[in-house]
């Protein structure tokens, strides 16, 4: 009789586990209030399958009354263990993964409440795992309950056993196929699917069939579907839900934003490139993903602008899903279908405005929300952002009344200024007349704050609105929390940094970088952020009060994984266009996003080394000097419209704006793009020679540093003459034996290295580095760097001045173990192999395979091995880089040309005569 013991206390284990998880989703909902679909889901499922189980115990009752020790029963009763154990175990692994997610007691407050929604996605895949296990195991418990209530029917009984066989094939066959489909590996999405998504069942049915057919044609292509719509109807969520729910059927999921060329490259490398460890070039990423086995999903998002070709960043080869969403109904891109977005479906937009607004179903408001949501248009973002509503500025009642109030004002105001007018764009200023309705509900706010002498609220509400017209110029998606907290505290670092060269004036041996800086940046900032950055430290309790404020109007949404925000394309716009209709106005706050950018970066010596921030910032600083070139451009057209009798003056350039560009220029840089830096630091070095010529550390600085850049380009030529010019000025005002001068003698040096004159370099050499040990302490910066140059620096030296892993230390090392080329054995070519693949190794984690010191030292390592005559190594080396250079640098650049001589070397000293 063991098995009916056994099947009683699988039934009461599952039992208990049941009442457990249905108690915490309960909390759990009352909690967040605005739950998942998928949770409500599996609460309605757990209760039913409570019910279940009371049956069992009706049964498990009977047969303790009337036991039997038939072998048909007892077998039937063993089968009906084994799926309780097995949904027992389910529901406690799931119950045990929601307690780590939310917590022992998942009842929180507001600000709680909005960040365990966020944590929705941890627990996704254990709450899909336990629904697919109840409705599998539900079916197998009610055959076997069937089996033992009808007991001698064979008939009835074969044609269980029969079903629940299919049956258990059927589940051994998806267990298998699980097993076989490998756990998804990449999911790069910008943000999570609103809690509060619903609706468009039909859509996501539609795209799962049209990627995904249940029946294979023959023809194996790459599918691509297009998702076309005007601004704020769903598309993106769209896309997000079905990658959410068809995660583990893809080994990677990645995200990119096709709003512009730039912007498709950069996100190529963010959110391809740098998963994959290919580097900092898109077409990298792209022959990446080509050459993988495993389906992977590519979501091209608001790929709006007709005159980029979408082809060029489409993945070569027959595999992977492309979905691209645009509001150009006429994108061509789908070779398997489109599909056409406007409003939701009505029933689905009700219930969503029920959910946002919080209003009740009554029958006096069902024809509020009917004119409300018509007048909407039935978009899904412009029904969320009705939150004002639930905000209580406005009633439901009076809620159209003011909509249409704002957007003939709008309207107006857009006419007088030439502003087009068609059918779409009436549809979107309608929207974005609902969003100006945010801005006046939050002002209203901070009346009231006013009122009841709430400091807190009050400043909150000032603060929101000028942050959001900040965000509104940089790159509308991870606006990271990092960047506030570093602009405040650079603050304080340049402050001090400025005090130090204040007294120090009379010097003229400290770096350009310093003399730069004591221009300190503009103070158009939102106030929080001047407010920090005047006692270098951010306010972070104000800071996110206000953006409590921009979320509850769901005009930003966050990121935890990331701490960081982001705006809805459509929002942005309208925070950007919409939002002040003035372009000195706009111009102001562009200004502010471009110094809250530069603010993360500083120009003083030990600036250098964290390369991870300066690959969050790139795409910000592509985003602001797009726009700013805009604006400029716009200005520039309208004060030619009202002064036509005389000339344009363009005032001299501002020491702040020239410290601006020069940040930017670095951030380029240390990213690898050098055309962007090189452009910059141009405009900046001709300013700064122009008005101060070369007598001024700043020109002289800039002069080196955009030096450094042509080196990069492979500009040798270019490179040299200008840094002859920085020498021969250096004579003229300072003469032969003076810290300047030597520096930039060694520079030129470094210069003729590149361009082979070897002797000229050496001559240099010989005649400062003793002048600048002699001038210098042996441990300054520029003397170490003379060393490196003249190929006899002592790497402990740098690592002990910097840290082991800085990128002057690995660089210093590097030209160490290169001089072992010339004067060294066998023994010291063992022993630099051994330091330059060390060296190799961290420049790819630090500066990735593109960037040019990387490409040097994969050169020198293979030269090493060769020395060795390790040419199957060398080879390797050879023909991984050569391709990676060619790839972002000029086929005549001085390194490739460099690197198929040595190539040839190698192939004489293996005796490869023709291919050398």
């Amino acid at each position: 009789m063991a098995e009916p013991f056994s099947t009683a206390a699988a039934g009461i284990a599952l039992l208990s586990n049941l009442k457990h998880l249905y108690i915490y989703l309960k909390d759990l909902k009352d909690s967040i209030k605005s739950v998942h679909d998928d949770v409500d889901a599996l609460q309605k499922e757990v209760l039913s399958v409570q019910e279940l189980s009371e049956s069992i115990e009706q049964l498990r009752d009977r047969l303790h009354r009337r036991p039997s020790s038939n072998a048909e029963q007892m077998k039937q009763l063993v089968g009906l263990s084994k799926p309780l154990e097995s949904m027992s175990a389910d529901i406690r692994l799931c119950h045990l993964k929601l307690r780590d997610v939310y917590g022992a007691d998942p009842k929180r407050g507001a600000w709680e409440s909005f960040k365990e929604r966020n944590k929705y996605k941890d627990v996704e895949p254990a709450i899909h795992t336990l629904r697919s296990s109840i409705s599998n195991n539900r079916e197998k418990i009610m055959i076997w309950m069937q089996s033992i209530n009808i007991g001698k029917l064979d008939f009835v009984y074969e044609d269980l056993m029969i079903k629940l066989t299919n049956l258990e094939k059927a589940n051994e066959a998806a267990k298998a196929l699980t097993h076989n489909v490998k756990r998804n590996e990449h999911f790069a999405i910008p943000k999570a699917v609103e809690s509060h998504y619903l609706g468009r069942d039909i859509e996501l049915s539609d795209l799962e069939e049209a990627l995904w057919p249940k029946t294979q044609v023959q023809n194996h292509q790459q599918k691509r579907n297009v998702v076309y719509g005007v601004g704020g109807s769903g598309k993106t969520q769209l896309c997000g839900k079905y990658a959410q729910k068809f995660l583990n059927r893809y080994w990677g999921v990645f995200w990119i934003d096709g709003a512009s060329e730039d912007r498709l490259k950069s996100s190529l490398i963010s959110n391809v490139a740098e998963k994959g460890g290919v580097g900092k070039n898109h077409e990298a990423a792209l022959h990446w993903l080509s050459n993988q086995d495993e389906d992977w999903l590519l979501i091209i998002d608001n790929a709006d602008n007709p005159n980029v070709d979408l082809v060029d960043f489409f993945p070569q080869g027959a595999n992977g899903h492309v979905l691209i969403t645009t509001r150009n109904q006429d994108c061509t891109y789908g070779n398997i279908g489109s599909m056409a977005f406007s409003g939701m479906h009505e029933s689905d937009t009700n219930e969503l405005f029920v959910r946002v607004a919080k209003v009740a179903k009554s029958p006096e408001n069902k024809q509020h929300m009917s004119d409300i949501l018509k007048e909407l248009g039935y978009l899904a973002l412009a029904v969320v952002a009705g939150s004002t509503i639930n905000q209580g500025y406005c009633t439901l009642e009076y809620y159209l009344t003011y909509l249409q109030r704002v957007w003939r004002g709008k309207l107006s105001e857009r006419k007088s200024s030439g502003w087009s007018h068609n059918s779409e764009k009436a549809r979107e200023g309608r929207v974005e007349a609902q969003f100006d309705l945010s801005p006046l509900a939050i002002k209203d706010r901070g009346t009231q704050a006013i009122k009841r002498c709430d400091k807190q609220d009050e400043i909150a509400s000032k603060d929101a609105p000028e942050l959001l017209k900040t965000f509104a110029y940089m790159h509308r998606e991870k606006i990271r929390f990092r960047f506030l907290k570093v602009c405040a505290e650079n603050a304080r670092k340049e402050r001090a940094q400025n005090e130090s060269d204040t007294r120090l004036m009379s010097s003229t041996t400290h770096s350009w970088s310093q003399y730069l800086g004591q221009h300190t940046a503009s103070t158009v900032l939102p106030d929080v952020l001047r407010a920090a950055n005047a006692i270098g430290k951010l306010d972070e309790d104000r800071f996110l009060r206000a953006m409590t404020y921009l979320r509850s109007y769901s005009l930003v949404s966050y990121d935890e994984e990331t701490e960081s925000w982001s705006m809805h394309p459509l929002i942005q716009r309208w925070a950007r266009e919409g939002y002040e209709y003035n372009p000195g106005e706009h111009h102001v706050w562009c200004i502010a996003a471009a110094t809250l950018i530069s603010s993360c970066i500083t120009l003083t010596e030990d600036s250098d080394g964290d390369e991870e921030l300066m690959r969050q910032l790139w795409p910000h600083v592509d985003a602001v000097t797009e726009r700013q070139d805009a604006l400029n451009t716009r200005i520039t057209e309208n004060r030619l419209g009202r002064n036509k009798w005389y000339p344009i003056m363009d005032w001299e350039p501002k020491p702040h704006l020239l410290q601006m560009f020069a940040k930017f220029s670095k951030i380029y840089a240390t990213v690898g793009q050098y055309g962007k830096a090189d452009k910059l630091q141009r405009d900046v070095h001709c300013a700064l020679e122009t008005m101060r010529g070369y007598e001024d550390v700043r020109a002289r600085g800039m002069t080196i540093f955009w030096a450094r850049t042509l080196w990069a380009l492979g500009k040798a030529d270019e490179q040299a003459n200008l840094l002859e010019k920085l020498l021969d000025n250096c004579m003229r005002i300072f003469g032969p034996d003076h810290r300047e001068t030597h520096v930039a003698s060694i520079k030129l040096a470094d210069a003729r290295l590149q361009q082979g004159r070897v002797i000229e370099a050496r001559t240099l050499c010989d005649r400062s580095v003793p002048g600048l040990e002699r001038l210098c302490s042996k441990e300054d910066k520029q003397t170490l760097d003379a060393l490196n140059i003249h190929a006899m620096a002592i790497p402990v030296d740098w690592a002990r001045i910097m840290s082991p892993d800085h990128v002057d230390t690995l660089e210093s090392r590097q030209r160490f173990y290169a001089a072992s080329f010339w004067d060294g054995d066998q023994d010291s070519h063992r022993e630099a192999e051994q330091g330059m693949s060390e060296i190799l190794e961290l420049l790819e984690k630090k500066l990735v395979p593109e960037h040019p010191l990387t490409l040097l030292s994969m050169l020198y390592l293979a030269r090493i091995k060769v020395e060795l005559r390790n040419y199957d190594g060398a080879q390797k080396l050879f023909y991984e880089g050569l391709p990676i250079a060619e790839r972002n640098l000029d086929k005549d650049h001085m390194g490739i040309l460099f690197c198929r001589y040595h190539i040839g070397r190698m192939r004489v000293r293996q005796g490869l005569w023709r291919e050398a």
